[in-house]
């Protein structure tokens, strides 16, 4: 009995003499949605609008969600499923109105406005899970920031922006969660239009979601750059950045709100 356990918990198969172990299919809870990006989404992370808002297989996983008992989940497959309701809705909500500039387009009164008195379409409870009306911000500021991976899911959820994060290919699996966040700081951090650094003026020009939620990246300025240089690709850049922190100035980055289409 117990090997028919391990048996069913992995595939282990031979190539070249070399044992390769691949997760059960239970393990990947998110393959609808996996499909749905590597057709739609390009490798600059931009998304054929056009053709996701024509995909019944987006409806298929948002409704998916929905009906999930995610309190039943993991830590791991938990902030994967709360990242990928992130963006799924996300993708969902421009569909209605597809198509669109920008996601600021679909604020009640515009952004400046809609922020003030709480009516941006992250605001919005447009959709439900297990029944309950919820809203794009309530994952964000209520779920995922005040769980054990707050700095990277800033990585790694995608307002509809071409400043936000570039939209990974793939979804989101509890049993892979750490190298998929690793691997979506670097490719935020090493994106020049998104962040970049001049090394030689000691100059670090950042997008402004650091400075949006800066407490989420350290206690103070110090403790947010050293966190940031973990994930600049650049070795050189990296290592200048982390060994005298305290002489770079930060300039922020002017944020593009148009929408992340890839036309």
């Amino acid at each position: 009995m117990k090997t028919i356990k391990i048996l069913t918990a992995v595939l282990t198969v031979v190539v070249g003499g070399m044992f390769l172990t691949e997760p059960a299919a239970a393990d990947q809870r998110h393959g609808v949605f996996t499909q749905l990006l590597q057709t739609n989404v390009d490798a600059r992370g931009l998304v054929n609008y056009s053709a996701v808002c024509a995909d019944p297989r987006l409806e298929q996983y948002t409704k998916t969600l929905s009906n999930t008992m995610w309190q039943d989940l993991n830590t791991n497959d938990q902030i994967a499923y709360w990242i990928n309701a992130y963006n799924a809705f996300t993708l969902q909500v421009i569909c209605t109105e597809y198509p669109v500039e920008s996601i600021s387009k679909l604020h009640t009164g515009g952004l400046v406005f809609g922020t003030v008195f709480n009516s941006t379409v992250w605001d919005r409870e447009f959709f439900e899970i297990q029944g309950e009306s919820m809203s794009l911000g309530h994952i964000e500021h209520e779920i995922l920031r005040k769980g054990p991976e707050k700095a990277r899911i800033h990585f790694a959820i995608v307002c509809a922006a071409r400043s936000c994060p570039p939209l990974r290919q793939e979804a989101y699996e509890g049993y892979k969660l750490n190298e998929q966040l690793d691997d979506q700081g670097r490719a935020f951090l090493g994106r020049q239009d998104l962040n970049r650094f001049d090394a030689v003026n000691d100059v670090a020009y950042l997008s402004t979601i650091f400075k949006w939620f800066r407490e989420d990246f350290g206690k103070n300025r110090s403790e947010m750059l050293e966190y940031i240089s973990y994930y600049i690709p650049d070795e050189s850049v990296r290592a200048a950045l982390a060994e005298s922190e305290y002489r770079w100035k930060i300039k922020w980055l002017k944020y593009d709100w148009s929408l992340n289409d890839q036309k």
